[in-house]
């Protein structure tokens, strides 16, 4: 109402649910084919956004701690927006026209379709 940003979105808040959210990846990508060392990145804007980034290996995909220095896709998506993939709250159509992809189609699709609520 007097157009402060929602505390909720805050590095205090929003952080943690974004951490908490995003270890359904790994289970999300378990049947896509990848070669060993190939990488996803995610990157979410605003203040409680941040970088993640997920690695295959053995046969299974893992939450990175460094930064690559080549991922084979990457998804730039808004604060605003993840949370409402993750609660299955937009149409996949309005997701994609506010998602920057590049790389592998068959990850970004993956990602896209993931959803991750917390109760």
């Amino acid at each position: 109402a007097i157009g402060e940003a929602s505390p909720l979105f805050s590095k205090t808040f929003f952080t943690p649910y974004l951490e908490t959210s995003l270890r359904a990846v790994p289970y999300q990508f378990r049947n896509l084919e990848a070669k060993a060392g190939e990488t996803f990145s995610l990157f979410v804007s605003g203040e409680g956004g941040g970088e993640w980034h997920f690695i295959y290996e053995s046969d299974r995909w893992i939450a990175m701690t460094e930064t690559p220095s080549y991922s084979v896709a990457k998804i730039h998506i808004d604060d605003q927006v993840i949370w409402r993939m993750f609660s299955n709250e937009i149409s996949i159509d309005e997701l994609k026209n506010r998602t920057s992809i590049s790389g592998k189609k068959e990850i970004a699709d993956a990602f896209l379709g993931m959803t991750a609520v917390m109760v």
